[in-house]
Formats: C-alpha cells, structure tokens, sequence
C-alpha cells in the first residue's frame, strides 16, 4: 500500500508545476498505518529522488543514443550540460551535478531502508546480532533500559514517543544507549531521532547537553563511526554542526575520489577507530599505545573535519583549518586543543603528498617538515592523521609502498627532532659502517669479487668517492645495497655493457630494479621506456651518475598485471635493455604498436589539467620540476626526451598516480651541474613540456 503513495499515478500530484499534495499523503499514511512515524516529507523525498534517477537515465540514453546504464565521467559531464547546472567559483558542473545525484540517491536509500524494516522484521539477523554483543541482555526479549528506552527483540525501542519528543536531551540519551549497549536502533526509533532533529534543529547547536555528549563520544574508544554515521543519516550531526552539511553527497570528479566528501571524512574515523582498537596495521601499535582522551578527541575531530573547507573554497585546508577551529571554540574546548586541530587540518596532506613527491633522503625535505611540525607530538598526531587519511580515500590508496614511504618520512622527521645535531653524519661513518659489513663477507660466496682487494676500505672510498654527490648516495644506501651495487659493477666488461637485477618484495608487492652500466645522455628515457613498454608502473627512481662514466640506477616498480612473484619474463626485459642501450631498436616504434593494440581498451576518465612548475627553493642542492599530466604509458620516456633535449641531467625522481593523474617530480641539474636559473630557460622548458603532455 506504500508503494501506491509513492510510484502509483499522480494521484497526490497537483498542477502543472506537479506540486505534491503532503495532507493527501498524510491522510492516506494515518488511514493505513496509524501508528507510523513516517511523515509526508519521507515520502516526497523518496519520490523526488526516484524521478531525478529516472530523469538521468533517461537523459543517459537519449545522449548515447542506446541502452547505457552506467554513469561514467564522459556521460555526467554531457548530463551536467543538458541539466544545465554552470561551473561554479570552486567546485564545476560536473560536481554540483554529482551532489544532486548522490543526495536524491541517499534520501531513496535512507527512507527505503525505513519503510522495509518497518514492514518486515527481520528476526534472524535479531538473533544473531544478540549472539554477538556483550551487553549482559542476550536472553532476555524485552528489557528496560531507562530513560524512557527498552530493549525488544534486540532492538532499542522508545517506550512514550511524545515523551521522547518532550525534551532535546532525549535525542542524545537515545544514541548515547545506542554507543554503549552496541544494540540496534528499531526503525521507529531511528525515524524519530530524524524528527526530533527537525523540531529541536535550531537549538541543538548551542545546547549544552549536546555539546558535551559529542566532546565525550569523539574521546571514545570504540562505536565512534558508528555512532556518527546514524547521527548524520538522521541529520543530527548537521544539526550540532550546520557546517557539515555543506559536504554533505558534494563529490569531486575524478577517479581517485571514489566516496562522497561526507563518507570519507566518516571513513577517517572508521580507519582511526581501527586502529586504536589494533584491528588494523597493528605494526603501529607502539604508536597508538599512549594517546590520552585528548589525542583522541583532536583526531577524531580532525578528522570529521579535515575537508570541510572543500564545500567552501579550491584552497580547502586554509579555510577548512579556520572553520574547524570556530566549531571547536563554539563547542568550549580549550585553546590548547582547538590549535592542535587547526594545525593537523592545515597540514593534512602535508606528509603524504611530501613522501609521494619530494626526495625524502634530502635533508631539505626533513628539515622543512621538522620546522611546521615543530614537536614529536604534533608530528605523530599528523602522522596518524595522514594514516587515516589516506586510508579513508579508497582501498586501493594506503598501499604497501604509500605506506612505506610515509613510515620512513616520519621516522627521519622524528630522528631529527629528537637529535638535530647527530642526525647529519659524515661519510668516514657510511664508509666504516659498508666496511665492516664487507669485511664480514669477504671471502664467501657470492663475494668473490672483494677476494683480489687488499685494501679494502680503500677500495670503499674509491668507488664512493666517484660519484658526483657522495654524501646523497651514502645517505640514501644501506650497506648491503652499496655491496650489491659494487658486485653489479664487478661484472660490466665492454662484451657486457650493463648489468641488473630485479628484488622482489612480496609483502609490499613492488619490485626494486637496480641497473648499472655505461653512462650516455639518454639512458633515464630508455630505461623508463623499456619498464613502461614491459608493464611496469614506474614509483620511484634514484638516479646516480658517476665521474667514471658509469651511472647505477634504481627504480620501484610494480606491474600492471601481475602480482609480485607472479611469471615475468626477465630474459626477454634484459634483451631489451640491450638492444634500446646499443640502438639495435626503436622505442617510438615500439610504442608506436603497442599504442595502436591499446587503444582500443581505453576507459572514460575525467579531464586532468596539466601544469609544469620549476621551483629552486625546495632543494639546496637541486633544481625541482613537478609536473601534473594524464597519466599515460610511455610518459615517462617522452619526458626523458624532453630533458635530453635541454641537457638536463635528473637525479631523483618521485612518480605518483591518483587514479588517471600523473604527479612527477624530478630533482634535477643543468649540464654545468648546478641549478637551473635561467628565467628564459625555464620558460623554454615549461613550454616544451606543456606541448607534449
């Protein structure tokens, strides 16, 4: 009988504007249930929503001219054009477009869930639930719980409804009994928490009562997501922070983002509850062990809101840290706190897009982050911030190497916190500490190569001291990688110009390629070129040249298709590393084919915006060019080219992918070995680069 009030004919449709008649749908809702809580305004809401998905479907097969059913990136922007929505001052068509659609296809999942849990009890997933919780009420069906609440077949019940709306404070009682029992509301009780949030909206932001429940709930260890997500479904927590709902179903058009900005930042929560609890990445526990009710209420808070600015302005951090910092003070929690949370919200990408961009082996790079953060712990409450974060964004994001990488900044960033001065040592202590471990191996197999050296620390320093930045190299190195590479080198004659080796690490599922050999010019371009023709995903490389004419490359790679471990033709790579080195083939030819068989594969994305900044304020020593592309294979070689053809000579560079976005960074020189200074030269190779991408 619902289903005729909300998909029967117009029958509660009046006017050629289709005004929706709310006493008619009143009326007929008390006539067939009298005792329900479902208002006129759910049932509009579940009808809008149920013609705006079907106006864009409709609209959907019109444009494509046959049956589409999926909404991808080309056909929302075609759909936003025929809907007429306009770019806006921060957010584009596309995304006001995709805030609709989310918000309409919300409100059909909220109200639906409402009135098929009213209509059908579903009690063996009751019975179930109440094997699982540790509330002590697992046998009993129907037991009080005070304040005006009792618990019935496993469900929290309100035992007077008009008692329950009689006071603001009952609300909070309510979803407070909800967090500590760990039973689930009834669908009656949920429904009039969303009506007493429409009665009591205006008063429940300055309501003392509420303001201390959220302090104490965002201190809590446990049902914090939980809670919060039945709080914003009800539109209490927009109630309590009218600021929210302004993310509320706002989406951001790309691939990376796959959640709306509201269920991301609940995500935050979801992973930093987690990993309080150690359910997740228990390898941080010792980081987690100490935090104080305090810590908690600032990442949790911080969280919730780190990108509430993104309803605001393009810079969301800076206004987003501002508007954070105003519902802290409005909520009366202390200076101290409302600091720290304006700090981790201005900051929150801050060490991720560091790790993923910048040379973290640069001292630059460290003691840049060591002065925003200043102490150990604004460091690791930005730190697991950015955990959380990262997490929150996709399953795919917070991989083992994001981690890795985020792990090890934080690590360096806090050595040299705790020790400034012994953070930076010299190259007698990297040479005595690759001699000792050379000596212990001296002789065994596998080492033969150190058996005709006599002077073995001699021998050490020779090698390093050939390179153009020995204190980079030693700095970046371990003293078994240094030990490889001299093994590597041992084995280069002029039949055998260059030698590799691919380690695999499993657990983290990416490759570490080590390839050295004979210097020339393009060198970057053709190895980047083979790894992309053969499926690799280039991460990262660290690109050392020698004064010797010999270079020792090592690049993170992982495959496209295949797992690490998996079959890969590492015969096949190495002859082609050889035929490109010796110019026996062509990689623009080979791409050329390739290119041609893929294309036919290739998938809607969104647009990407390209840009080319030079920066010579980053790095002391080196000239930094972060560029923004579509990513694409083979982009990597055509930007090689691109400094070949400038005399450029790269040392790092750091390869990051958000979805269909390219984010490459290069730690370069000029030929004179120094930075690039030249403001016509920079324009020259900002151009070139822009022309290509």
């Amino acid at each position: 009988m619902i289903s005729s009030i909300i998909f029967g004919k117009n029958k509660f449709v009046t006017g050629g504007d289709e005004k929706i008649d709310k006493d008619a749908i009143t009326g007929t809702l008390k006539a067939i249930m009298p005792n329900t809580s479902l208002s006129a305004g759910d049932i509009i809401d579940i009808y809008n929503g149920k013609k705006f998905v079907l106006k864009v479907r409709i609209m959907m097969h019109l444009l494509a001219q046959k049956k589409v059913d999926r909404l991808t990136f080309d056909i929302q922007e075609d759909i936003a054009g025929a809907f007429y929505y306009k770019d806006g001052k921060f957010l584009n068509k596309i995304e006001y477009f995709m805030h609709d659609y989310y918000l309409n296809a919300k409100n059909i999942h909220v109200v639906s869930m409402l009135i098929i849990n009213l209509l059908v009890k579903p009690r063996v997933l009751i019975r179930k639930h109440n094997r699982n919780n540790n509330s002590g009420y697992e046998n009993e069906t129907n037991v009080n719980l005070g304040k005006n609440l009792y618990l019935e077949n496993g469900l929290i019940a309100l035992h007077d409804r008009d008692l329950f709306m009689s006071d603001v404070n009952n609300i909070f009682n309510l979803i407070d009994t909800y967090r500590l029992t760990g039973y689930r509301l009834e669908t009656e009780s949920i429904n009039f928490l969303k009506i007493a949030g429409e009665k009591y909206g205006k008063f429940i932001k300055n309501n003392g009562f509420a303001k201390d429940f959220f302090i104490g709930l965002l201190k809590s260890k446990k049902r914090v997501y939980q809670t919060l997500l039945i709080m914003h479904e009800t539109k209490i927590l927009s109630a309590l922070v009218p600021e929210f709902e302004k993310i509320n179903s706002l989406s951001t058009n790309d691939v990376y983002h796959i959640y709306t900005i509201d269920a991301h930042s609940l995500n935050g929560v979801y992973f930093l509850e987690n990993m309080i609890n150690l359910k997740i990445h228990r390898e941080f526990k010792e980081i987690f062990k100490d935090l104080s009710g305090d810590d908690i209420l600032i990442l949790n808070f911080s969280l919730l809101l780190h990108d509430i600015g993104k309803g605001y302005s393009a810079r969301h951090e800076i206004i987003g840290a501002g508007i954070a910092v105003k519902i802290a003070k409005r909520l009366g929690l202390s200076n101290n706190i409302r600091d720290y949370i304006g700090f981790l919200i201005l900051n929150h990408f801050l060490l991720p897009l560091t790790s993923e961009r910048r040379d973290i082996h640069d001292p630059s790079t460290v003691k840049s982050i060591a002065n925003i953060v200043k102490d150990a712990r604004h460091l690791k409450l930005l730190f697991i911030v950015s955990i959380c974060d990262s997490m929150a964004v996709s399953k795919t994001r917070f991989n083992s190497w994001r981690k890795m990488l985020l792990t090890e900044l934080y690590e360096r960033v806090l050595s040299f916190l705790e020790n400034a001065e012994g953070y930076f040592k010299s190259d007698s202590y990297y040479i005595e500490e690759v001699y000792k471990l050379a000596d212990g191996l001296k002789g065994r197999r596998g080492y033969n190569f150190l058996n005709g050296v006599n002077d073995l620390k001699g021998f050490i320093t020779d090698y390093v001291d050939k390179f153009y930045s020995p204190n980079k190299y030693l700095t970046r190195e371990n003293p078994e990688n240094i030990l490889l590479h001299l093994k590597l080198f041992s084995k280069i004659s002029l039949k055998r110009g260059f030698n590799f080796v691919a380690i695999p690490h499993i657990k983290e599922d990416y490759y570490e390629i080590v390839i050295c050999g004979e210097d020339k010019k393009t060198i970057f371009s053709d190895i980047t070129g083979v790894l992309s023709f053969f499926d690799f995903n280039i991460m990262s490389a660290d690109i050392n040249t020698r004064k010797d004419g010999r270079f020792i490359d090592t690049l993170f790679v992982n495959h496209t298709y295949k797992n690490v471990g998996e079959d890969i033709d590492w015969h096949r790579l190495r002859n082609t590393f050889f035929k490109v080195f010796n110019g026996n083939i062509s990689l623009n030819e080979m791409f050329k084919k390739k290119d041609k068989s893929e294309s036919l594969y290739k998938k809607s994305t969104p647009r990407v915006f390209n840009s080319v900044e030079i920066y010579n304020n980053i790095s002391d020593e080196f000239t930094v060019i972060e560029i923004t592309a579509l990513d694409r294979k083979g982009l990597l070689y055509d930007l090689g080219r691109i400094f070949n053809g400038f005399n450029i000579d790269i040392f790092v560079s750091k390869i990051t992918t958000q979805g269909n976005k390219a984010f490459d960074t290069f730690y370069v020189k000029n030929d004179y070995e120094s930075k690039i200074k030249n403001p016509l030269h920079i324009g020259k190779i900002k151009q070139t680069i822009m022309r290509e991408i």
